[in-house]
């Protein structure tokens, strides 16, 4: 086949497969890809185990880090945490908070939405 030909031939195929953009999980801040709040909170309501075990484990990367952060510095945190709150609790806790925070926030990154909704639900006593 000439180059042209398949040329041609892959555009076609490329055109026929298009389907519908998935939802979108990301955004570019930056120049950094960045997930969403709403991207998250699909992510930690998801059926599929992968998925879920991917927001437990970006809850965890979060809460490890507002920890040592927390621990580095004399900052009052955002919210606290009660020692016996683990993985699953905690996304528990985000999933139900999530909903009291204003539909436009679900844009911000998923930091953010994340702080904000720990926040809600394990507010610090001072």
């Amino acid at each position: 086949m000439r180059p042209f030909g398949l040329a041609v031939s892959i555009v076609s195929v490329l055109a026929g497969s298009a389907l519908p953009a998935p939802p979108a999980r990301a955004m570019i801040r930056n120049n950094e890809v960045v997930i969403t709040g709403k991207a998250l909170y699909a992510m930690c309501t998801n059926t599929d185990a992968d998925i879920l075990q991917d927001c437990a484990t970006f809850i965890r990367g979060f809460v490890e880090g507002a920890r040592s952060a927390s621990d580095m510095n004399s900052a009052v945190p955002f919210f606290c945490l009660p020692d016996s709150a683990d993985t699953d609790l905690i996304v528990l806790a985000f999933t139900r908070q999530v909903e009291r925070l204003p539909r436009s926030s679900m844009d911000d990154t998923a930091a953010n939405v994340l702080r904000d909704a720990l926040w809600l639900a394990f507010p610090c006593s001072q």
